[in-house]
């Protein structure tokens, strides 16, 4: 008989119309007795005797128990630490589902495997969620309904954190750095902090909500809302100074939510250089700060201000966006963008000029004039602009391009035309010589002869003449 627990306290049941009964037990893998003359306690008076065998089981093993009543024997086999035993390193990503759980309020503390940090029992303590994982070879964290933050309390590199709701999990960042972290459906702030060589918090985050943030690097954020203030640092090994931002699809925590007019902060501290940032079909207000040199691209709808603390660099916009400047060592482009599969396509700087409704403004993708009336174009250039008529009139007529195809030259220095008068004369011409060795086909005048062939007994050419002239 199989057991399938490694504790095991099974009974050893024997038939006998009489006792006293007593109970040997061998190890069958050393042939070692491990019970010797034990008592064997009768069940009522129906005959049957039992006894309990107590083993600490860690291995597969196998035991011979023989039963005595001073008459008779009786014997048999238990064998332990079976099936469970060749798949226990399995269990946990059973049971885990390749993340450790964890929730603050319903969770508890504990480090044993297959019991803590499981979705039925979740962790409680962000440190014993990180022993877990790591014990299990995961970096993954489900975080539940948690009112109360998961603050970590060490670095983080590539790991994931998966939040069950916008806004209701909390991660502080307690002044550790998340470098190439995955980020979902949380809520981060605080201090990133900065460890190691080229050590640097790089995040990538889907539905997720920044606020009071500073020490980041790089953000890449997808569907997510910024809050008050996010600050980038360009103070790391090896990064000179520079820094990366990318929201598609985000907004500010200003639009979200009625009555909180401040707009979103993004900050760069003192050791930045040069910065990068995109943003695509954002909403809401943002205030650019310390922007000390770079580029930034904002499409969407909202109010966008720069700081009288930016010191340099390009800020190109599009869309509904009010833009208020004040600083005078950044560049305001005004860009009119067509959005693709694959991203922007940026028009030209004059597209739209600031009081002027032309064919530009009104038909930006025509670069000419539609119809034979010329529109004079107002902005930069006070040049009439090339009427369709004319443009057409530069073309190629049908016959011109006619022309160009049967002069085409294919080979051997002939031309489409001329080959194809020699297909016709065998096709329709007048032919001679049929069944004989020497075979003529005429042109359709029946002129001269196009086709002059020479062929063997077998009907096989050995001499060709062709005349593709006119």
């Amino acid at each position: 008989m199989s057991r399938f627990l490694k504790a095991e306290t099974p009974y050893i049941i024997a038939e006998y119309s009489s006792g006293p009964v007593t109970i040997d037990v061998y190890d069958l893998s050393d042939n070692s007795q491990v019970v010797t003359g034990a008592s064997m306690t009768q069940i009522g008076s129906i005959g049957y005797y039992k006894y309990l065998l107590s083993l600490t089981i860690t291995e597969f093993k196998e035991y011979l128990w023989i039963a005595d009543n001073g008459v008779s024997e009786q014997w048999g086999i238990k064998t332990f630490g079976g099936y469970p035993d060749t798949i226990t390193d399995k269990l946990p990503d059973l049971i885990y589902r390749d993340a450790i759980w964890y929730d603050d309020d319903d969770g508890v503390g504990g480090t044993e495997i297959n019991v803590n940090g499981t979705p039925q029992n979740p962790s409680n303590s962000p440190t014993d969620t990180r022993v877990l994982a790591v014990a299990i070879g995961v970096r993954k964290i489900m975080l539940r309904y948690s009112y109360d933050d998961y603050i970590l309390e060490d670095n983080y590199e590539k790991w994931s954190f998966i939040g069950t709701d916008f806004g209701i999990c909390w991660i502080d960042a307690n002044s550790k750095y998340i470098m190439d972290c995955y980020l979902e459906k949380l809520t981060l702030y605080g201090s990133c902090g900065i460890g190691g060589t080229g050590k640097r918090t790089v995040i990538v985050a889907q539905d997720c909500f920044f606020d009071y943030l500073d020490g980041l690097y790089s953000l890449w954020a997808m569907n997510s809302m910024f809050g008050s203030t996010i600050e980038f640092t360009g103070l790391t090994p090896n990064s000179y100074g520079i820094v990366y931002l990318y929201a598609f699809d985000c907004n500010s925590y200003s639009y979200q939510f009625a009555g909180a007019n401040e707009p979103s902060i993004i900050n760069f501290d003192s050791n930045v250089l040069d910065v990068y940032a995109q943003f695509n079909n954002y909403s809401g207000d943002v205030k650019i700060t310390n922007m000390p040199a770079g580029s930034i691209y904002f499409e969407g709808s909202g109010e966008l201000i720069i700081d009288e603390s930016c010191t340099a660099g390009t800020i190109y916009v599009a869309g509904n966006v009010k833009v208020v400047n004040n600083a005078a060592g950044v560049t305001i482009v005004y860009k009119q963008i067509i959005r693709d599969d694959d991203g922007f396509v940026y028009l030209a700087d004059d597209s739209i000029t600031s009081g002027v409704f032309d064919e530009t403004t009104a038909f930006p993708l025509v670069a000419q004039d539609s119809g034979d009336t010329e529109v004079g174009r107002k902005g930069s250039s006070s040049e009439t602009l090339t009427t369709l008529a004319t443009v057409l009139a530069t073309l190629p007529t049908a016959s011109t391009i006619a022309t160009a195809v049967w002069a085409y030259v294919i080979e051997n220095s002939k031309s489409v035309a001329w080959y194809f008068r020699n297909i016709v004369s065998a096709l329709f011409g007048k032919s001679s010589g049929g069944g004989g060795k020497d075979l003529t086909f005429r042109d359709n005048a029946d002129s001269k002869d196009r086709i002059t062939a020479t062929v063997d007994d077998d009907g096989n050419r050995t001499a060709v003449i062709l005349d593709g002239d006119e």
